[in-house]
């Protein structure tokens, strides 16, 4: 495994930060770990921290991403293991797309998302108090 993932659980929210290289399928792996966090804490915003990732997502890459997201947090909402659950992922080019594919196959999908390379715009975006500096 490459990536790694730490999960802190703050008062109004989660952190996921992610580090090492990026990998497509463990990518996706990591996905049911995310989101089983919100499940388990029983909190419904949720900062993804990926600024530390190495390497690069594909057009196609981000939206298959993205769509394997969605339909995991659909999935659970539908199941009743989740509620609604805002979404910001943070990181860095070019493991983002400049033209926010992967916000926008994740917002017509369902969720709730934001994605940025500014962590102030994310904390902000989420609605949540910074316990402090991420």
């Amino acid at each position: 495994m490459n990536m790694d993932l730490r999960i802190t659980v703050k008062n109004e929210y989660i952190v996921v930060v992610v580090t090492g290289a990026y990998e497509r399928n463990e990518a996706v792996n990591r996905i049911d770990q995310i989101l089983n966090a919100c499940v388990e804490h029983k909190k419904t915003r949720l900062l993804v921290d990926v600024r530390s990732v190495e390497g690069k997502m594909s057009v196609e890459e981000t939206f298959f991403y993205a769509e394997e997201f969605s339909k995991k947090y659909i999935n659970l909402v539908s199941e009743g293991k989740l509620s609604h659950v805002k979404v910001a992922y943070v990181g860095n080019y070019p493991l983002l797309d400049k033209g926010n594919l992967g916000e926008t196959v994740a917002v017509n999908r369902g969720i709730d998302g934001k994605v940025t390379d500014n962590i102030d715009e994310a904390i902000s975006w989420l609605e949540v108090k910074p316990e402090r500096k991420e």
